[in-house]
């Protein structure tokens, strides 16, 4: 029996009469799903990078275009902090201490004009979120990915440190 793709599953959900999802339940599978990926994502850091005591796993997250219902996340190890950027979530994992920190989220750009819109809005639990947008504007979160990778940060350059004077 041959597995149906993305396609053709996401045009049947959208042609299903429209049933009330409990939330709970779509919530507490989408969290599973998502720590098996981040899972995988960091045994695959671990395998990569074996001798490194950090690495990072960004999250890079899609909305298909023409299937909006279809989220997409590509949950990638590397060895060094990334750049901020739309969509995205970082992970620093301290390999000694089996630790998964978690750095930061940004969402969509057109997300993140809405909050900054609309700051004396966002309600208590969405306040980290809001925090991580306004770092991103001012440049403090592209400061901590530069400390973490060990770089300078003059006048909004990035300079890496010499190591020889």
């Amino acid at each position: 029996m041959k597995e149906k793709t993305v396609g053709q599953l996401s045009h049947e959900a959208s042609l299903l009469e429209k049933e009330p999802i409990r939330v709970q339940e779509q919530t507490a599978s989408m969290h599973q799903e998502y720590g098996d990926e981040l899972m995988n994502a960091i045994k695959k850091g671990m395998e990569t990078y074996p001798d490194e005591p950090i690495f990072y796993v960004e999250d890079i997250t899609r909305q298909e275009r023409i299937m909006m219902n279809v989220i997409r996340h590509t949950l990638i190890p590397r060895l060094t902090c990334p750049t901020p950027n739309y969509d995205q979530t970082v992970y620093r994992i301290v390999v000694k201490d089996q630790a998964i920190e978690y750095v930061w989220t940004l969402p969509s750009k057109i997300t993140c004009e809405y909050y900054l819109y609309n700051k004396p809005l966002v309600v208590d639990e969405e306040r980290e979120l809001l925090q991580f947008i306004l770092d991103f504007r001012d440049g403090r979160l592209e400061q901590l990915a530069q400390q973490f990778n060990g770089e300078e940060f003059q006048l909004g350059i990035a300079l890496v440190k010499d190591t020889e004077q």
